[in-house]
Parts: structure tokens; sequence; C-alpha cells
């Protein structure tokens, strides 16, 4: 029997800026959000909402297009961390947001 896998800790990572350095992006209650980078009172703009506890959007993944208009994350079911590879049933438990931000 493989061992158990567990999913990396939480971290807090720090937000994603996009390339113009008008946005960050960042991952909050699970979802992909957006604020303006240049306001410390920015109000977070939430654009998915189909991230949860066990289907969330991974910090790590989160890129911006070279013109800063268009943002990409992963979202990730907690089973994938239960797998020995990435073939197969796998690729069902990962999902890609795309958002275009203006």
């Amino acid at each position: 029997m493989a061992p158990e896998r567990t999913p990396p800790a939480p971290a807090t990572p720090r937000p994603v800026v996009s390339p113009d350095g008008r946005w960050e992006a960042f991952v909050q209650n699970h979802n992909v959000a957006i604020r303006d980078a240049k306001s410390d009172a920015a109000a977070a703009t939430t654009l998915s909402t189909d991230g949860t506890a066990t289907q969330a959007y991974k910090p790590e993944s989160i890129r911006w297009s070279p013109d800063g208009t268009k943002l990409t994350a992963y979202r990730v079911r907690e089973e994938v961390w239960q797998s020995d590879s990435v073939a197969g049933t796998v690729k069902a438990l990962i999902a890609k947001g795309e958002w275009t931000v203006k």
C-alpha cells in the first residue's frame, strides 16, 4: 500500500503583481481575487466563485499575460495529493480558470 500523500502546508504567498504594476492577484477564501496594486485601501474584486476548501485555487499557479490584461490560475481538488502520478484521472482533478482584467 502506498503511503498517504498530504497537500503542501498552506502559506501566505505574496500577491502576484501584473506586468504593468497596476494589479495584484491573490487567492482569498479559495478564490482568485485582484486589487489595485497602488492603493493600500483598495477593495478586492473576486474573479472566481467556484473555489472551495476541497477545490481551491493555488496561489503558486497565478500567471499574468505579458500585457497584464489576462490572468490564469489552477483550481486543484484535494484528492490530487493522494495520487501517484499526473495521468489518467488526476487530470480531472485540476481545472484552469481564465479571466480578462480591464
